[in-house]
C-alpha cells in the first residue's frame, strides 16, 4: 500500500486457532514440571508498519 512517499505494509498473525493444549518441546519446565508450563492459548495481533 502507497501513502504519499512512505510504504505501508498491514499485517495479521492468528497462533493457535483450534485452541489446542501445547507445551514447547525445548522449555526445560516440560521436562521439570509437566502439565503445568502450556503455551498459551487462541490469538491474533494486527500491526501496521510503515517506512517512509
Amino acid at each position: 500500500m502507497q501513502a504519499g512517499a512512505a510504504n505501508l505494509l498491514l499485517f495479521a498473525r492468528l497462533d493457535n486457532a483450534g485452541d489446542v493444549l501445547a507445551y514447547s518441546a525445548s522449555s526445560i519446565l516440560t521436562h521439570t514440571a509437566p502439565g503445568k508450563a502450556p503455551l498459551p492459548g487462541r490469538s491474533i495481533k494486527v500491526g501496521l508498519q510503515g517506512q517512509f
